[in-house]
C-alpha cells in the first residue's frame, strides 16, 4: 500500500473504532443510569 493510504486507512479503523466503544459505553451508561433511577422511583411511591 501507499504510505497515504495506510495512514488513511488507520486514521478510518480509529474512527471506526473509537464510534464502536462510544456506542457501547453509552449503552452501558443508560443501563447504569436506569438502573439506579429505577430504584430511586419505588422509594417514592
Amino acid at each position: 500500500m501507499e504510505p497515504t493510504t495506510t495512514l488513511a486507512t488507520g486514521a478510518i479503523a480509529k474512527i471506526a473504532f473509537d464510534e464502536f466503544v462510544k456506542s457501547g459505553a453509552g449503552k452501558v451508561a443508560k443501563k447504569t443510569v436506569g438502573g439506579a433511577i429505577d430504584p430511586a422511583k419505588n422509594l417514592y411511591k
